[in-house]
């Protein structure tokens, strides 16, 4: 009988195990004479991670102890040894973050950054290093600049074009997430450290963390924005962005209403240059302020305002009182950041307060001053 007859009668056939596409060396299906093996308690094939190769390698679909131990390192994840959806999720997640390849499939480079497979030998321990990068800022959505480039590249899976736009920030979000960190989408020191960077301190005599409005772009391009009124009052969010009622077009739709009695009150949410007061139709009275972001907080509906063109004002200075000028239904303060010369829409104002979370119906706190 020859070699081929007899695999067809029941020799038992291996095949490669696979991991990560790639497959594994393994013993020729037919051998005239076996090779000596190792004893079980000894034959392993480890991975230049640390990691054991076969078995533990998870896909969706998988199931059991190591499904639970996955889910377990995940963390808020139902551990029920299912590889399912929100699992198959939860690894890509750690994937980019970890900047590995986002495939899902939990391999041997996977199974390292959570810690190792259970049982297995860890690499031998490395020296610590340095951290890959050092950025000078706090970021929030709709900066600009190099350190959002830095940032977009810790990231991963981005285009790095330094803007902070929303497919950056909801990455930021999910990594915040994954960590345990407060899900603000603020990028400050403790996300940095969860992405491999610190943090530096601004430089001496530098604009501190609300500007000193004393140059010709006043402020800190980084310092957080405050709600346009006193601290510790509330106001209700009559209308938030991409609303349904008028929020839906080009140069409203990241503007928030704020339900502010007539003649409160208005405050400069950050640094800045006056860019223009005065009329408008459809937005009644008016301000304009240029920050050191390059584009203009727009305040509207103003019952009056006490600034002009040119003047510098300072973070939780008095610019305006509240009203309902132009096309209004009710007093309100309408809010968002614009292009200073087409006074289209960019982005929510990011405050310190509430991020860029603004719900229609919530009371919006201000801890301006």
């Amino acid at each position: 009988m020859s070699r081929r007859t007899r695999a067809a009668a029941g020799a038992a056939v291996t095949v490669p195990s696979v991991v990560g596409g790639s497959a594994l060396a393994a013993a020729p299906a037919e051998a005239a004479t076996p090779a000596p093996t190792a004893a079980p308690s000894t034959a392993r094939v480890v991975a230049a991670s640390g990691v054991p190769v076969g078995a533990q390698v998870l896909r969706y679909g998988s199931s059991g102890a190591l499904v639970k131990v996955v889910q377990q390192r995940l963390g808020k994840l139902t551990v029920d040894g299912r590889f399912g959806a929100k699992t198959l999720a939860a690894v890509k997640t750690f994937q980019r973050s970890h900047k590995l390849v986002p495939d899902g499939v939990v391999g041997a480079l996977t199974w390292s950054a959570l810690g190792g497979l259970p049982g297995a030998t860890p690499p031998a321990a490395k020296p610590t290093s340095p951290a890959s990068c050092s950025v000078p800022a706090t970021l929030r959505y709709g900066a600009t600049g190099t350190s959002v480039k830095t940032l977009q590249k810790a990231l991963g899976g981005l285009s790095v074009d330094g803007v902070f736009g929303a497919k950056t920030l909801a990455a930021v979000k999910k990594v915040q997430k994954l960590k345990e960190l407060p899900v603000t989408g603020t990028v400050d020191a403790a996300t940095w450290k969860a992405l491999g960077c610190t943090l530096t301190p601004p430089s001496p005599g530098g604009a501190g963390p609300t500007g000193g409005g004393t140059g010709a772009t006043p402020g800190d391009a980084d310092s957080p924005y405050r709600l346009p009124w006193k601290a510790g009052v509330g106001y209700r969010i009559s209308q938030g962005a991409q609303g349904s009622f008028s929020h839906n077009g080009v140069y409203d739709r990241y503007a928030v209403d704020f339900a502010l009695p007539s003649g409160t009150q208005v405050l400069a949410s950050r640094d800045g240059v006056v860019k223009g007061s005065g009329w408008i139709s459809g937005g009644g009275n008016y301000v304009l302020i240029q920050d050191a972001s390059g584009f203009c907080q727009e305040y509207f509906h103003l019952s009056g305002y006490s600034v002009r063109a040119g003047q510098k004002v300072a973070q939780g200075a008095p610019i305006a009182r509240s009203g309902s000028t132009g096309h209004s239904t009710g007093p309100h303060l309408h809010f968002q950041m614009v292009n200073c010369s087409t006074w289209k829409a960019v982005s929510v104002v990011d405050t310190y307060e509430e991020g860029t979370s603004y719900v229609a119906g919530q009371w919006a706190i201000s801890r301006n001053g």
